[in-house]
């Protein structure tokens, strides 16, 4: 009787940088650099390895496929649930260690770093050694299931859409969400819902819509943030006050948009600027109200892609508090009538310096 095997791999996570990664017993590892010293098995390693190469980036097959794998189990046996769960919670620590290191610049370059929420899809695959066919089951809604493929002969092409610069990380926040997941795994399992919400909000596809990119990434604010019912955009201000901002900030007074058409002159940083016109376009596009294109801009710069920057910060400050210990000091600068990610490493270096000294 043939034995019932499964793969779990991210195919676009492009793992060059990294043999391997670890992560509550959880190991992502390189197949091309790692397969000879993981897979003993002769045949189980060819049969992979005609597996993985259905996976194609303009016809090619992609190299450097992360495959995930469990500490102390056996190599490809079926996961459990709690497994899944598991992994899915790993992909959004991934995420959000992955574009606090590549997704924090801005200029014409910039794209040669990033990535997007496309970067982190998991494939799940069952096979068995002497079948030579191969099956995929995919759908939310509606699922699609077919089977009976021969090995080698169906393609599976990555979206056109996909970016593939290489994987590298913020090896800091990774650390800090681990330790946080240990010792405070509520918390921990906060920020990750709130993480899935704003990849919901970042992929790259043409298919999601601006308004519901930015749906998504209020509601991520919303989770991690805990906002209430009543008052959420004066709220979320203040977070963008405590958390985001530099020193001494330049004050800026704006107009606040009010019920019935009415608007309020208010006074605060353009931090809190942002954040008032982000929840502002939050409203108007759950009010169903005519926005043009304008509207996603902010003095030049998508909200989009500040969103990701503010709750990247608010993130670490929150792990700052949960921990107890100044890890971070990120906060978003304005320079020029333009916003920057700064990630406070002078702050950084001045309380390292006076932590040595106390003890």
């Amino acid at each position: 009787m043939s034995s019932n095997y499964q793969i779990c791999y991210l195919p676009y996570l492009f793992l060059a940088s990294e043999k391997m990664v670890e992560f509550n017993q959880i190991n992502i590892w390189n197949y091309g650099l790692l397969a000879r010293e993981r897979i003993a098995d002769d045949k189980l390693r060819k049969y992979v390895s005609e597996l993985l190469a259905e996976n194609r980036c303009d016809g090619k097959p992609i190299q450097d496929i992360a495959i995930i794998s469990f500490l102390n189990k056996t190599l490809f046996s079926p996961l459990t649930k709690k497994e899944y769960n598991k992994i899915d919670k790993l992909r959004k620590v991934l995420f959000l260690a992955s574009v606090s290191h590549s997704n924090i610049y801005v200029g014409p370059n910039a794209g040669l770093d990033m990535v997007t929420s496309d970067n982190f899809s998991v494939v799940y695959q069952n096979f068995q050694l002497d079948s030579s066919s191969t099956a995929y089951n995919v759908g939310r809604l509606v699922r699609i299931k077919s089977g009976g493929h021969k090995l080698g002969e169906i393609i599976y092409e990555s979206p056109r859409f996909l970016l593939r610069n290489k994987y590298q990380i913020d090896r800091e926040l990774f650390n800090a969400l681990l330790i946080l997941s240990k010792k405070k795994p509520r918390k921990f399992d906060l920020i990750v819902r709130a993480t899935d919400a704003m990849m919901n909000g970042y992929s790259n596809s043409d298919d999601v819509s601006y308004e519901a990119r930015i749906l998504e990434q209020s509601r991520a604010f919303e989770i991690l943030l805990q906002l209430p019912e009543k008052d959420q955009r004066k709220i979320f201000k203040e977070y963008a006050a405590k958390y985001c901002n530099a020193e001494q900030e330049k004050q800026y007074k704006y107009k606040s948009e009010r019920a019935n058409g009415k608007s309020t002159l208010e006074q605060g940083s353009k931090q809190v600027f942002w954040a008032d016109r982000f929840y502002t376009l939050r409203n108007h596009i759950i009010h169903g109200e005519s926005i043009n294109d304008k509207s996603f801009i902010f003095f030049g710069q998508a909200h989009y892609h500040l969103a990701l920057w503010f709750f990247l910060v608010m993130t670490k400050r929150i792990i700052n508090e949960s921990l107890k210990e100044p890890l971070f000091f990120d906060f978003i600068r304005n320079e020029a009538g333009k916003f920057k990610y700064d990630r406070g490493i002078k702050n950084l270096i001045i309380c390292n310096a006076m932590l040595r000294q106390n003890k």
